[in-house]
């Protein structure tokens, strides 16, 4: 999810960061089968206040910022199950790698066998 979950307010480049979004979780989907919402935390799931995303974005400056919620629903009270960690895991990898990797292609950023998540 992005910034804001504080306001409804928009972050100046909410189109490209909705397009990267759009693409992290159609590969997770590719996986298997899970599906993720995106759009701003406020309007995606609730309103919430001093979050990292929204600091990462508006103090830090960061124009790609993103937040992940697990995909429970509360089915296991929001806790995952052991099962669940490592194919959880992977699915978001994949979704984090091809968003990268497609930001790295339309910015005609050079490649390296390492990506860095700071």
């Amino acid at each position: 999810m992005t910034p804001y979950g504080y306001s409804t307010d928009k972050p100046s480049n909410e189109e490209e960061m909705m397009r990267y979004s759009e693409i992290a979780v159609n590969a997770i989907k590719s996986v298997r089968n899970t599906t993720y919402n995106y759009g701003p935390v406020f309007t995606t799931i609730y309103p919430a206040s001093s979050i990292s995303v929204d600091w990462v974005r508006g103090k830090e400056n960061i124009l790609l910022a993103y937040t992940v919620e697990l995909p429970d629903k509360g089915e296991h009270g929001f806790i995952t199950p052991r099962t669940e960690i490592k194919p959880i895991g992977y699915e978001t990898w994949q979704g984090i790698k091809q968003l990268l990797m497609t930001y790295g292609d339309d910015k005609r950023l050079l490649r390296t066998q390492e990506i860095i998540i700071v």
